[in-house]
């Protein structure tokens, strides 16, 4: 498909699809085997495949602090719990601060649902 030809050097002139190739494939690659030595130099982190998640439990975090607010206005019994297992599984995975007001959020939505449930 694509004709080979040598320069004046003696080397073989790369087909224009295969360098388009490698240039794809080296900027999808996260670590590109020429160029270690200049991650070394730049004290940039080496990656090893892993992508590692910057933002563990924050989903987790926010779904139990918004259960724990939507606990004060509906089923505070329910809600109240689901925010507290979601809040410590969340503190768990790493979220510490939404996860800590949905603990507490919960927590206070359940003591009050005891105590107001009986005079309904």
């Amino acid at each position: 498909m694509y004709e080979e030809e040598k320069n004046q050097t003696g080397l073989e002139k790369v087909p224009e699809r295969t360098a388009y190739n490698q240039e794809m494939a080296s900027e999808l690659a996260q670590v590109d085997v020429g160029r270690e030595q200049s991650y070394a130099n730049n004290n940039e982190p080496s990656r090893d495949g892993k992508i590692e998640n910057t933002n563990k439990g924050t989903w987790l975090g926010l779904s139990s602090l918004i259960s724990g607010i939507i606990a004060f206005f509906t089923s505070p019994v329910i809600f109240g719990l689901i925010a507290i297992v979601l809040g410590f599984i969340a503190r768990k995975a790493g979220s510490t601060k939404a996860s800590g007001w949905g603990i507490g959020l919960g927590t206070v939505a359940v003591f009050f649902g005891f105590l107001i449930a009986p005079f309904f």
